[in-house]
């Protein structure tokens, strides 16, 4: 029974670690989404979501090869005067 302990705790953490990140995302987009209506928001651009090469070293010094993804955004022109893009 000790030996689950471990496994079983770590997994408590990573859940927890995801729910905090959910929390805080989802947040922020509410916060947003009052500003925008507050502020007249309007969608003036869009820039599509890319996908880009990288390159790293491992822990042994190798040279390594990736992909990261930059996800989409929206160019927002409000009544405040300012540009935002999200």
């Amino acid at each position: 029974m000790d030996d689950l302990w471990m496994p079983i705790g770590s997994l408590v953490v990573i859940a927890a670690s995801v729910a905090a990140a959910y929390s805080m995302v989802t947040a922020d987009r509410e916060a947003w989404q009052k500003f925008a209506t507050e502020n007249k928001c309007e969608v003036i651009g869009y820039i599509a979501p890319q996908v880009v090469p990288t390159t790293g070293l491992d822990s042994k010094g190798a040279i390594t090869f990736g992909t990261s993804t930059i996800p989409s955004q929206r160019t927002w022109k409000c009544a405040d005067g300012k540009t935002y893009t999200r």
